[in-house]
């Protein structure tokens, strides 16, 4: 969905976002390393981003499993929420794939 290049590792993956105070931190998922800072605007919306977890896996099983593990927390709002279901998005693709 948001792919980009690291510059430190060289991989090519999916954004990691993190806050930074008023901002938002484009990570590398691999290294960790910072990448931009990115657009608020540009980050999906929950609801894009629950049905591309739910293409990965119809699992409600591991959803929680996943959810669990990142600490998700309900009920958020706006930004905090796409945020929150970004990560789980990552946490889903990288169980998949591990």
């Amino acid at each position: 969905m948001i792919p980009y290049d690291c510059p430190r590792c060289g991989v090519t993956d999916e954004a990691k976002f993190l806050f930074a105070g008023p901002h938002i931190k484009q990570v590398c998922n691999n290294c960790g390393s910072y990448v931009k800072f990115y657009n608020k605007a540009n980050i999906p919306d929950a609801s894009e981003i629950k049905l591309k977890i739910w293409s990965i896996t119809k699992d409600m099983g591991k959803i929680e499993q996943a959810k669990s593990k990142i600490g998700f927390v309900e009920n958020l709002k706006g930004l905090y929420r796409n945020i929150m279901y970004w990560r789980l998005y990552l946490q889903i693709r990288k169980g998949v794939t591990a």
